[in-house]
């Protein structure tokens, strides 16, 4: 006879539910931490409403008793997606458990962009958002905020994660992140990109969460939304790829279209490299001789400069063929318009292996610094909670 698995208790009081019901009704407490549902529901401000001494969940803004639920609903783990859905039994449709006062609701977070919000925000809650967002010096009706999150010691290669949110008038709250549908394999590795609505780390958790608040005109808010559809409309095979195009990439065009707005996330290590090339170079030819740096001198100058970075080119491209980038799908790039451009694994363009200029980066860690400049951020740390 198998031994029936136990909640943790430290996980159940740091969700904010009541102790009491860890120890009434285990099974119920189970079937929220082992399902999506516990951490969907832990950053409201919603409690399980007891009705005839059962433990309720609220369903479309009605509380259904939890043997009720069971009867109706189940958790399965979708293999397209890699991820557990809580799935009515009889329609097969995927819920989610949403703060915006209905509770669980039919909703995909993958094939309904930006039709539910993930909350809702009080009058004074959003009076307190819009004058944080006022400081970023941008005239508007609409608040977007950046959101990073990971890691608390911003370093090159550590965890870190760049997603948006959209606060209507009403105080709606609309979140989307992009991530890749697969498990992450190699990080040159060209994955089939998707939009996630609300964003997977909002229920994370996470060291520490960045919030950068500005203002968006309706006009700013509807390219938004005209890039989005351009992109991922229709399921688009969009690409991602760990090192050129991931979610900073897709925050960095997405603003750069829809409010000229740039956020320097990009690196190229090239030119801090062959900047100090250069200055040796020129250091030694001063030595030898002065004359040598004289313009007739440039044309072999630059013929060894330029033989230098088309070896250094071939040197990180084999690393990169290594990394996956010679795998993966064949999809769709994010450009800064509504423009449609395919793009192949890296490796497979002539370019990549001899064009120094072909290697660009975006690292999150680049958008966090970028935020922590801006007088509209707030930090959060260890925020179980919707840190908005």
């Amino acid at each position: 006879m198998s031994k029936k698995k136990k909640c943790p208790r430290s996980t159940w009081t740091r969700y904010g539910f009541h102790p009491s019901l860890l120890q009434s009704h285990p099974d119920f407490a189970e079937f929220l931490l082992s399902s999506p549902l516990g951490s969907q529901i832990k950053i409201t401000n919603n409690q399980p409403v007891m009705i005839d001494g059962e433990p309720t969940i609220l369903i479309e803004s009605q509380p259904i008793k939890f043997s009720d639920f069971k009867k109706r609903f189940a958790y399965k783990r979708c293999s397209e997606y890699q991820e557990p859905f809580i799935v009515e039994k009889e329609s097969k449709k995927i819920f989610t458990y949403l703060g915006a006062g209905q509770g669980l609701v039919p909703h995909h977070p993958y094939k309904s962009l930006l039709n539910r919000p993930i909350i809702k925000l009080q009058k004074e809650q959003y009076q307190k958002i819009y004058s944080s967002a006022e400081q970023f010096n941008r005239k508007g009706e609409y608040i977007l905020q950046i959101v990073s999150c990971g890691a608390k010691k911003v370093m090159l290669f550590s965890a870190q994660h760049i997603f948006l949110r959209l606060i209507d008038p009403n105080g709606e709250v609309y979140s989307l992140g992009f991530g890749f549908q697969k498990p992450y394999r190699m990080p040159y590795y060209n994955h089939r990109g998707v939009l996630r609505s609300p964003d997977i780390w909002e229920y994370k958790g996470s060291e520490v969460k960045v919030v950068t608040s500005l203002l968006i005109t309706s006009n700013e808010k509807n390219r938004l939304l005209e890039y989005i559809d351009a992109h991922f409309g229709n399921q688009k095979d969009t690409v991602f790829n760990m090192f050129s195009q991931n979610c900073a990439t897709f925050v960095r065009k997405a603003l750069s279209f829809s409010c000229n707005i740039q956020i320097p996330c990009q690196t190229r290590f090239t030119p801090r490299i062959m900047g100090y090339c250069l200055n040796r170079v020129d250091k030694a030819l001063e030595q030898i001789d002065p004359y040598l740096l004289k313009p007739g001198f440039q044309l072999l100058r630059g013929l060894f400069i330029s033989s230098i970075e088309t070896t250094f080119a071939f040197f990180l491209s084999l690393i990169g063929l290594t990394l996956g980038a010679g795998s993966g799908i064949r999809g769709q790039a994010l450009s800064d318009s509504k423009k449609i451009k395919k793009i192949s694994p890296p490796a497979k363009g002539p370019e990549w292996w001899f064009d120094i200029n072909a290697k660009s980066y975006d690292f999150p860690h680049k958008v966090r610094k970028w935020q922590l400049r801006q007088p509209s951020t707030f930090v959060f740390e260890k925020n179980v909670k919707f840190a908005i």
